[in-house]
């Protein structure tokens, strides 16, 4: 009994505390507005994008805005930066800070706001799911020597041609990490794979993970986060530039995943990309992640 008692006092202790850290962690900075988590230790940042950015919900005011809404409902992305020493930062979007259609607008925004901070950080990442995962993709193409690297969650590269303008070549020595998931009815995972391996050739530090789930950013929890921050610390990984169509570590193929033929037919995207699949699936197809759909 005793044991089940302390147990329940170290949970309620537990979010007790993110609930504090969620409430009082807000910063207005020209008429903008960021939930920031900081302490000294840290010396690295990310920044994290949220998705929906037209949704209605962003139109009331902000001290309504919760960050279990940007995040929908997962803690455990805050808990890891925190324990890999990086500071958060996550814009709350506005008229005037869309990352979608203003994304350089955006982006200097951010800086400035950084740049009022003391620290001086030794990494800063950009990150972002759905929309936020197209957003951070776009700044990051559009600052890449500003960013150690970036991070997309169900991204959506293609938004306004925006990937076919990007010149990959010129992104040689940074962490580009492409996330998905399997059941996505919004953003197939062949859009990100795509633009995974036109990057992997000029960028061996390039990744590409997928995960079963569908379009939330709570199908990413402990283990998918922490794959996240393992990438990201490990100085030296992959060497290769072979764009392989999976998730590959020490320049080992972990896992290889199916270009869908569906989404060749219905989107009429990566009919390329879908040739080369089905060669090397004959050469990876033991390392192929089950509960495909055709």
């Amino acid at each position: 009994m005793l044991i089940k008692v302390c147990l329940l006092f170290i949970c309620l202790m537990h979010f007790n505390a993110m609930g504090q850290i969620m409430d009082n962690n807000i910063v207005e900075y020209k008429n903008n507005v960021f939930y920031h988590f900081t302490n000294d230790e840290n010396d690295k940042l990310i920044i994290f994008l949220h998705g929906g950015v037209i949704n209605p919900y962003f139109k009331q005011e902000y001290k309504n805005i919760k960050l279990s809404y940007l995040l929908e409902g997962s803690d455990i992305f805050i808990e890891k930066s925190l324990k890999n020493n990086f500071d958060i930062l996550i814009p709350i979007t506005n008229d005037s800070l869309n990352w979608l259609i203003n994304p350089q607008q955006c982006f200097d925004t951010f800086k400035k706001f950084i740049t009022t901070n003391d620290k001086k950080y030794s990494e800063i990442y950009i990150s972002g799911f759905s929309d936020g995962g197209t957003g951070s993709f776009k700044i990051f193409y559009l600052n890449p020597t500003y960013f150690n690297g970036v991070i997309v969650f169900n991204g959506y590269p293609q938004h306004r041609h925006f990937s076919s303008k990007v010149d990959y070549s010129l992104t040689t020595n940074k962490k580009v990490l492409f996330f998905g998931t399997t059941e996505d009815k919004v953003i197939p995972y062949e859009f990100l794979l795509t633009e995974y391996c036109k990057q992997k050739v000029s960028n061996s530090d390039t990744y590409f993970y997928l995960t079963e789930g569908n379009h939330s950013f709570t199908t990413y929890g402990e283990k998918e986060i922490s794959i996240v921050y393992d990438i990201i610390n490990t100085k030296k990984d992959n060497t290769q530039n072979t764009a392989i169509h999976g998730f590959i570590r020490n320049d080992s193929v972990l896992n290889f995943y199916k270009f869908r033929r569906m989404i060749v037919n219905q989107y009429g995207h990566g009919k390329e990309f879908f040739k080369i699949n089905k060669q090397q699936k004959k050469i990876y197809k033991n390392k192929q992640i089950k509960s495909f759909s055709n």
